[in-house]
């Protein structure tokens, strides 16, 4: 977890702006980032059977950053790689987001 921090950091209070278009109509898409998205884009908040994850976004950075919060801690879910979820994908693409 503590690799996709600093990538996902320097992402944070900006919002990014895509302009989509097709036959003359522009569409203005704007995604901000910020800190309290952080255990949505890595899938986190869906690994309910691991009590230690529902807390503040503040709380969990601290937690992360204190190694109590581990790619072995979330393993252990039985919802970490699913059908339809996998966490390990979507932490390991937060870690290269910023080259983006």
């Amino acid at each position: 977890m503590l690799e996709c921090y600093p990538s996902y950091s320097k992402m944070v209070n900006y919002k990014y702006r895509f302009i989509l278009g097709r036959k003359n109509v522009e569409y203005l898409v704007e995604i901000p980032v910020c800190w309290k998205d952080f255990k949505h884009l890595t899938g986190i908040h869906h690994l309910k059977d691991l009590p230690g994850l529902k807390v503040p976004s503040g709380i969990m950075y601290e937690r992360i950053l204190r190694g109590e919060i581990t790619r072995d801690t979330l393993r252990i879910s039985q919802f970490y790689k699913t059908e339809t979820l996998d966490i390990e994908a979507r932490i390991k693409a937060l870690t290269s987001l910023d080259f983006f």
